[in-house]
């Protein structure tokens, strides 16, 4: 029993590496050779009837053996011992461990990040560098109020980069062997995200996989992070409409060793888990004219909000500080500091 033993695992390690076609040929093979060997051995199990030799193959081949159908020559029984058993049960064990196998990774598809995913009018990462990947999802969750659902975020990696959804409960995964591959890429609902932020180690591929989601879907705000502003620029070239985010590293060491403690107020207003933090709010249609004059005093004594830049809407730069008498129009954005976003504002109130 020992030896059987033996075998059958080494053969179920040999038939472990086999394809499913391979496996299917082994397994009818291993039907037939086993009905004609208990048929030259003159079993009854072979003559009956087929039935009877499936139900007698099945329970002898898994060692179940209920003993209301055994092998009574000598033969047979050599069959039984030598073929029978220590292939059934290495044919068996492998073909139940392929099944298993199957089915788990069907149901672990979506963990694994090989699925289609199901959202729509979401904001897709592309891109993992770790722990600041895993901040910037969660800072995206604390933006929408805490709500993962809200945030409806997509996270698509490469494969290299990890195996499994980092944020099972609350994001989509997606794992693509290239971010320019638009077979893969179909996976994130690219052409139906509403926002697409591009953070990958190498600005070389944040380059060409920008330049790819802009040809995807050139109406999502697409904004792509780039360590050398070179190739922001080389980028804002060709796709005027994508918003670059150079590293600012450099800079703020110099402009922290000019006025010490600005590191830390960059900090305190890019944090949205406490303090005072900055947001932006677009101007709606409006019945009558507004300027930033009308609009500086109501922040300030309604929401306890101040009025810091405006970015007009015919105008791909950013005017900070901008004077009380310039006029505002709808589509216009204000950015402002506030201890929470004001979602209230009564902007028909605001005139002066």
């Amino acid at each position: 029993m020992l030896l059987v033993t033996r075998l059958s695992k080494r053969l179920a390690r040999h038939l472990a590496t086999l394809s499913w076609q391979t496996l299917l040929i082994g397994f009818v093979g291993y039907l037939i050779l086993s009905w004609v060997g208990m048929y030259l051995a003159g079993e009854a199990v072979a003559t009956d009837s087929l039935t009877v030799f499936w139900y007698w193959l099945i329970v002898t081949s898994s060692t179940v053996g209920y003993g209301d159908y055994s092998a009574s020559t000598v033969l047979g029984r050599w069959i039984v011992s030598l073929w029978v058993i220590p292939f059934g049960l290495a044919m068996w064990g492998t073909l139940i461990g392929r099944i298993a196998g199957a089915i788990m990774l069907f149901l672990q598809r979506g963990i694994k990040g090989l699925r289609r995913v199901k959202h729509h009018n979401h904001t897709l990462v592309i891109g993992y560098n770790g722990i600041r990947t895993l901040q910037l999802l969660r800072l995206l969750i604390n933006e929408a109020g805490g709500h993962a659902d809200q945030a409806n975020l997509v996270l698509c990696a490469n494969v290299a980069k990890i195996e499994e959804n980092p944020m099972p409960d609350e994001i989509g995964f997606v794992r693509v062997e290239s971010f320019n591959n638009a077979i893969e890429m179909e996976r994130t609902n690219i052409s139906e995200a509403r926002s697409i932020l591009i953070d990958t180690p190498l600005d070389d591929v944040t380059l060409t996989t920008a330049l790819f989601a802009y040809q995807q879907n050139p109406t999502a705000h697409i904004m792509a992070y780039f360590d050398d502003e070179q190739n922001a620029r080389l980028l804002k070239a060709h796709c005027p409409t994508v918003e670059c985010i150079p590293s600012v590293s450099v800079e703020m060491l110099a402009k922290a060793a000019a006025d010490p403690g600005s590191s830390a107020l960059h900090h305190e207003l890019l944090n949205v888990d406490q303090g005072q933090t900055q947001y932006s709010v677009v101007v709606p249609e409006l019945s009558h004219s507004l300027t930033v004059g009308d609009l500086f005093l109501t922040f300030k004594e309604r929401h306890e909000a101040i009025l810091l830049a405006v970015k007009f809407r015919n105008d791909d730069r950013l005017t900070p500080n901008p004077g009380l008498s310039v006029a505002l129009n709808a589509g216009d954005r204000l950015y402002y500091i506030a201890d929470e976003r004001v979602t209230d504002f009564r902007w028909e109130k605001a005139h002066v």
